[in-house]
């Protein structure tokens, strides 16, 4: 269960892929470093149920234009918003009644070409 002294953390970053850039272990050594300082608590004190670590690469021409005829991307896959923000997902369910009265317009007109699929946006 989840108590008072039970605490979830999430570490953030959006940066592109430059050679330049810190390694997915250093940023993540940095985040146990100064973990401390912003959740107040001293890492020798903490019991550790799971560590969860990951990436997800995004898309900086945003939102992906279809790649293909009858196929319609949605939420986090049509490249919208970051999927750590669940943006794209959010956005789908916002506007839900409007997208779903396009999508039955296109089937039934048959305009399921990709350039007709990309007027279909979440963020219309």
């Amino acid at each position: 269960g989840s108590g008072a002294d039970h605490r979830t953390t999430y570490m953030f970053s959006y940066l592109d892929a430059s050679e330049h850039r810190p390694s997915l272990e250093e940023m993540f050594e940095d985040y146990w470093r100064i973990m401390p300082a912003y959740q107040n608590v001293e890492l020798e004190h903490l019991k550790v149920q799971r560590v969860l670590f990951g990436f997800f690469p995004t898309y900086r021409d945003s939102p992906l234009q279809p790649q293909w005829n009858r196929i319609l991307q949605v939420g986090d896959a049509s490249g919208i918003q970051s999927p750590l923000s669940f943006g794209g997902f959010g956005a789908l369910i916002r506007h839900l009644p409007r997208l779903q009265s396009a999508i039955d317009d296109a089937l039934t007109s048959d305009l399921l070409e990709r350039d007709d699929l990309a007027l279909i946006n979440a963020y219309q």
